[in-house]
């Protein structure tokens, strides 16, 4: 998450997504944003309070190893998810 949302804003700035730069760099944008697209999925699925339960000692170790190594933070993933939105939108409205 800490590489991707600055590739994403980099890729964001007014002006960059023209359609020549679209074209020439396609595989690399689509690269981006599928990786996005899983950081966003992967970190929702598995710190989700509803996929674990409270009472089970292993799934809480793993779910607390999760938010450690991954430094989950809320508002980066939410940001990281408009971002991502924003980058899918300007890639389709660009032709």
């Amino acid at each position: 998450m800490e590489s991707l949302r600055p590739q994403v804003q980099q890729l964001l700035k007014e002006g960059f997504l023209r359609e020549e730069i679209i074209l020439d760099n396609i595989p690399k944008l689509l690269n981006c944003l599928r990786d996005c697209n899983v950081a966003i999925r992967w970190l929702m699925l598995h710190t989700a309070e509803s996929a674990y339960d409270p009472n089970n000692k292993r799934l809480r170790q793993i779910k607390d190893q999760v938010l450690s190594d991954s430094k989950y933070n809320p508002r980066i993933l939410f940001q990281l998810l408009l971002d991502t939105a924003q980058f899918e939108f300007t890639l389709k409205e660009v032709r």
